[in-house]
């Protein structure tokens, strides 16, 4: 008989201060992984090397949006960084080791490299607006408890009034209605709608998702 079957298995898990809002409906779905996660702990089951690729793809959008890319050769210089940061954290993890390189393991890698800098493109295009005043990238907005938090990728003045924009690297559209985003996606913005007027006093006019094809998808609120 194991000895382990008759004692307690104490978990080194402390509560959930904040909750993100583009993680929101993921703690609806499974509260248990969320607070694992945002413990910091390990996970049991490895990332998808699609998943990994996202989030590269995303660090990159971000170090664009705060103007450390500005044109093809930082881009790549930006890319090939955080895919190293990556995939050294991939090789410390016995289950996801096999998966570098992600240019090998992950489906279109090459594809969805030239997408993203295309996205980037057209955020380091758009200087000119940041300059001027018109546009906020990267701010970040919390409730006044505490409890929900997280950055607006971009945020664009209008003359009506103030559009909020994310930008996805994955599927933005229900795979089962291939023509409505997705609830997680609608959640999420409506959370940032919410968080936006708590800290503006103002409700912006347009939620809107850009997608890695750079297509533009908005949200109704």
């Amino acid at each position: 008989m194991n000895d382990l079957d008759n004692e307690f298995v104490c978990l080194p898990l402390s509560p959930v201060k904040r909750i993100s809002p583009s993680r929101f409906n993921q703690f609806q779905l499974c509260s248990l992984k969320e607070i694992w996660s945002s413990n910091h702990q390990v996970s049991l089951l490895p990332s998808h090397p699609s998943a990994r690729l996202g989030t590269i793809s995303h660090a990159v959008l971000e170090a664009t949006a705060k103007g450390a890319v500005t044109d093809k050769a930082s881009f790549d210089v930006q890319w090939d960084d955080v895919t190293r940061e990556v995939e050294g954290e991939m090789l410390q993890r016995q289950i996801e080791k096999h998966l570098v390189p992600l240019e090998l393991s992950s489906f279109n890698y090459e594809v969805k490299k030239i997408l993203s800098f295309k996205m980037a493109e057209q955020i380091f295009d758009s200087s000119g607006q940041r300059a001027s005043g018109k546009q906020c990238a990267e701010q970040w907005f919390e409730s006044a408890d505490g409890k929900i938090g997280g950055k607006i990728d971009l945020i664009l003045n209008h003359d009506n009034g103030v559009e909020i924009i994310d930008y996805k690297t994955g599927n933005i559209l229900d795979a089962q209605s291939g023509s409505e985003v997705k609830d997680e996606y609608k959640v999420q913005m409506k959370l940032y709608a919410g968080l936006y007027y708590e800290v503006k006093g103002d409700w912006p006019v347009k939620l809107s998702l850009i997608g890695i094809d750079r297509q533009k998808y908005y949200v109704s609120f």
